[in-house]
């Protein structure tokens, strides 16, 4: 026992030690440079923060949204959206950024601050993010909630970062209440004398591709369950709607367990009960064919060769354009009878339990949908269509109420006592 906590220390200390020498994340934010001044009407602030390892080469999900975004406001001159989008942690060097998520308070702080800056009231607020971002997008959705925003921007950049950095940390407790979130909050900007910040801030859309933890311990056996992290404020009180595509292949180990957002406690310290009987409402949770950067539109290495994150992005932009302003850009590619890629060949056994456990999980604690989850058509169509990889999630194996083995196929029948939905 005393040699595996040296073990786990020693590991610990060369990340951070690392970490001391990783680059500054890159930031794109248009607005930034010289250009027409902001219209007097309402805008949609989009922020995009991208997945571990993921930077513009990358090409993700998060990062064709934004060029889209970006795209749309060269080419027709509106001045009524805005984006920020920053790369992943682990990008360039940065060794313990990829392999335990050092960068993430940095990149919180940073998408924080450019929100201080650039919002006024009435503008609506959208966040995208994929693996890592994803998780730091909710951690921004939590500062919004707790510590808010001016009713002025902040015209100083220096003074916005540090601020982001005052209130990060002062939100930031493990098991904190929302009372006492909100309280630290106040008594840091009374403090150090930042302008009224009003909380509740709220977020129109929250767009998420396969949620990973901000900081990934893997000797930590308590990541094959859904155990929340309290630290960070992870909540959605504030959050209209959010939706959410998970990949079910991912054999990754057990540290990089997709983290839900149907559970209870997003919603269980809402102010005045808002929260209650609404997860059903608010959250668009579905499962995918693919691996992790399938999912998540990676085209670096291999999954270049592969078309699976145009199916997760159309579903995205269904979900999205109806709440948040978008460009009416065409559908993405997409193949979805695409096979998805096999992203750690010699993964434990607890990579591939951890993804059942969590479906397995959600139909037993009935937190969302009455114990239903919900998988794509396209995960349906790709059953049907084609023989399932070795590495791949066994559907009709872990699920024979749902699906029924046909050959190498497997066919969705909707049998007795079956949980599982469709999702167009």
């Amino acid at each position: 026992m005393r040699r595996a906590a040296m073990k786990r220390l020693l590991l610990i200390g060369t990340w951070l030690l690392l970490s001391a020498f990783g680059p500054a994340p890159r930031i794109f934010d248009p607005l930034a440079a010289p250009g027409a001044p902001p219209p007097s009407g309402p805008r949609t602030l989009l922020v995009f923060m991208d997945g571990t390892r993921n930077d513009p080469g990358s090409n993700t999900n998060v990062y064709k949204l934004f060029r889209a975004v970006v795209t749309d406001r060269a080419t027709t001159g509106r001045v009524d959206t805005a984006a920020f989008y920053i790369e992943g942690v682990g990008t360039g060097a940065d060794i313990a950024g990829a392999v335990a998520g050092v960068g993430f308070a940095q990149r919180v702080q940073q998408a924080y601050a450019w929100l201080l800056r650039t919002w006024r009231p009435g503008d609506h607020i959208a966040i995208f993010g994929f693996s890592r971002g994803a998780y730091s997008g909710r951690a921004v959705a939590g500062m919004l909630e707790y510590g808010g925003l001016p009713a002025q921007p902040i015209a100083d950049r220096d003074r916005s970062v540090a601020m982001a950095s005052s209130l990060f940390f002062a939100i930031k407790e493990r098991k904190a209440s929302a009372a006492r979130r909100l309280q630290k909050a106040r008594e840091v900007a009374a403090n150090k004398g930042y302008p009224v910040l009003t909380p509740h801030i709220p977020v129109t859309f929250m767009g998420l591709w396969d949620t990973v933890e901000a900081l990934g311990d893997p000797f930590d056996g308590a990541n094959l369950y859904d155990l929340p992290n309290t630290r960070y404020g992870d909540q959605l009180c504030n959050v209209e709607h959010a939706a959410h595509a998970i990949s079910a292949d991912d054999n990754r180990n057990r540290t990089y367990r997709p983290v839900l957002l149907t559970g209870g406690h997003l919603l269980a310290d809402c102010p005045g009960g808002a929260g209650n009987g609404v997860i059903d409402t608010r959250v668009d949770e579905v499962w995918f064919t693919g691996a992790h950067s399938d999912v998540g539109g990676s085209e670096a290495g291999s999954y270049r060769q592969r078309q699976l994150g145009g199916v997760t992005l159309n579903w995205m932009l269904s979900r999205a354009t109806a709440l948040v302003l978008l460009p009416g850009a065409a559908p993405f590619p997409a193949r979805p009878l695409d096979s998805s890629g096999d992203g750690y060949r010699s993964a434990p056994i607890g990579g591939r339990l951890a993804r059942t456990l969590a479906i397995r999980q959600r139909m037993t604690d009935g937190l969302y949908r009455s114990g239903h989850v919900v998988i794509h058509q396209s995960v349906v169509d790709n059953l049907a269509a084609r023989r399932r990889a070795p590495y791949e999630l066994d559907w009709a194996g872990q699920f024979p109420e749902c699906f029924q083995s046909s050959g190498t196929t497997a066919l969705y029948r909707n049998g007795p006592g079956c949980r599982i939905d469709i999702a167009q």
